[in-house]
């Protein structure tokens, strides 16, 4: 038996332009590929951005304060002024005094709010944690 013939058998020639088609096929698999790669990458950078802006930004959670009662200290030192205006309403005044009387922040800023002689604008603020 000749193995020449045997082998003569299994390959057949490709009709034109299949090699082409089969390498095109590829090399579009791979830019897929890599343009999935590249945006799972990008995707990771832009929240790990996020994630490291928001816990150096000015306005994220260290300068927020503590969150007692509904409030953030932010809110609570905000809403002095209304609160000696006696403008505040029944449910915000609740969570005002819930936060100044358990915040270890603000809870120094209740005694000066409740002092007759100190005015809303010289209230000494919490200081930032």
């Amino acid at each position: 038996m000749n193995t020449d013939t045997a082998h003569q058998d299994v390959w057949r020639e490709c009709p034109a332009g299949e090699l082409r088609r089969l390498a095109g096929n590829l090399r579009r698999r791979d830019v897929h590929r890599t343009t999935r790669r590249a945006a799972l990458s990008a995707t990771v950078l832009v929240v790990a951005a996020v994630g490291v802006f928001s816990l150096f930004s000015p306005t994220g959670s260290s300068r927020r304060g503590v969150n007692v009662g509904g409030l953030w200290c932010n809110e609570a030192v905000a809403l002095v002024s209304e609160y000696h205006r006696r403008k505040l309403a029944p449910e915000v005044l609740a969570q005002l005094t819930l936060h100044l009387d358990s915040c270890p922040h603000c809870h120094k800023m209740r005694d000066q709010i409740d002092a007759p002689s100190a005015p809303a604008g010289q209230i000494n603020k919490p200081a930032r944690h």
